[in-house]
């Protein structure tokens, strides 16, 4: 069932709209936390008080976007996190549509404000 709405949303957003433009630096409203998004998909989040980054990959199909943690982060790794997103005067917005990961949810549900634009592919370190 869960496989039939992934497919569902990616071809909603597939349909010939122009992906969601993520790259960048983002900030959270809820602690500060700074989310990095390369054109190449990879995304790493630094929480806070957390000693490693979380990194990931995400990828967007129209207006939605899917976060997949990579196995080193050892944080809801075998949990895909689906989101609507959009971005409107610097900020980025996610509504949860499939994410059973806590720490993700709480922080995508809060919006984030855009420190940067552009993100090349060497700024993020693996």
């Amino acid at each position: 069932m869960s496989a039939m709405l992934l497919i569902a949303l990616s071809g909603c957003g597939a349909s010939g709209e122009k992906p969601v433009d993520m790259t960048g630096r983002w900030e959270s409203e809820i602690d500060r936390s700074v989310m990095s998004i390369e054109q190449s998909g990879l995304f790493a989040m630094d929480i806070p008080g957390e000693r490693l980054p979380i990194i990931g990959t995400v990828s967007i199909a129209g207006n939605v976007a899917t976060f997949r943690n990579r196995p080193e982060t050892r944080l809801c790794v075998d949990d895909d996190g689906v989101y609507e997103v959009s971005v409107d005067d610097a900020r980025l917005f996610a509504k949860v549509v499939r994410d059973t990961c806590p720490s993700r949810v709480l922080h995508m549900s809060r919006p984030w404000r855009r420190l940067s634009a552009d993100q090349s592919p060497s700024a993020i370190q693996e």
